[in-house]
């Protein structure tokens, strides 16, 4: 009985008591635009009751704070100060990313979450990210994933697996190696780009070829390749030929893009 107690005890050591504070790094926009509609939506329904449910009392975001002095000032403080953030991701905002780095800075608990279809930059698009869907189902599914990584935190260790800390690390290395070892770490980096780029480089070369076999049509507006030149409308104002090649094209394009 004593056992199972204390493996109780140093289950909850890691969850957040009373007055534990959650600060929220969001894009914003201005009261009538869209990301405005979206990012409160997602802090009503989704971050706050979650956190509430998690034991967190204090939450807000930058958008909330009300008190007087220096916005900057008081954002920097809570971001520095909070037990965790939650940062949404979405839209890659400057500011957002300029937040989410002095909380990296300090390697205390954060979770991204960002919607779904964002081109996160290169230095945090392998950190663990939460991508929800901007619709009904998708407050649910957000709601199950958030609610599972809180549950996940130990508030008690440094989270250091982040671009900041990961760039020192290799500073670290290179200084403590006499710069015996910085060459092979620096290779090793250039390799990794290298084999990105030349992913990249040859898709876009499969993309042209693909591009060059489709035959040059005829139209109204002269000639014209593939389904760049075609109206969509056309095909419903007026008669299809089947035999086609810019409506077979279409049709493989889109058979491959729903597969």
């Amino acid at each position: 009985m004593e056992n199972e107690e204390t493996k109780d005890r140093e289950k909850n050591d890691n969850i957040p008591q009373a007055d534990k504070t959650c600060f929220i790094i969001t894009p914003i926009g201005n009261s009538n635009s869209a990301i405005y509609r979206h990012i409160n939506g997602v802090i009503r329904s989704v971050i706050r009751p979650c956190l509430e449910k998690a034991g967190f009392t204090k939450i807000k975001a930058a958008h909330e704070i009300n008190e007087l002095g220096s916005i900057n000032t008081q954002v920097i403080t809570s971001i520095l100060d909070a037990d965790l953030v939650v940062a949404n991701l979405t839209g890659t905002n400057p500011n957002v990313m300029y937040e989410l780095c002095l909380r990296h800075a300090i390697a205390k608990p954060v979770i991204h979450i960002c919607e779904a279809g964002t081109d996160l930059p290169f230095d945090i698009k392998d950190s663990r990210t939460i991508f929800y869907r901007n619709d009904m189902l998708g407050v649910d599914e957000l709601k199950e994933a958030l609610e599972t990584m809180l549950r996940e935190i130990d508030y008690t260790k440094d989270y250091k697996d982040n671009p900041i800390y990961n760039a020192r690390a290799i500073d670290s290395i290179m200084k403590e190696d006499g710069g015996e070892n910085s060459t092979s770490v620096i290779m090793s980096m250039l390799n990794k780009v290298m084999t990105t780029v030349n992913r990249i480089e040859a898709n876009d070369k499969q993309k042209q070829r693909e591009y060059n076999e489709i035959p040059v049509t005829k139209n109204m507006g002269g000639l014209s390749r593939g389904v760049d030149s075609m109206d969509p409308l056309n095909l419903f104002t007026t008669g299809i030929d089947l035999s086609d090649p810019q409506y077979k094209y279409l049709v493989g394009e889109l058979t491959k893009n729903t597969l």
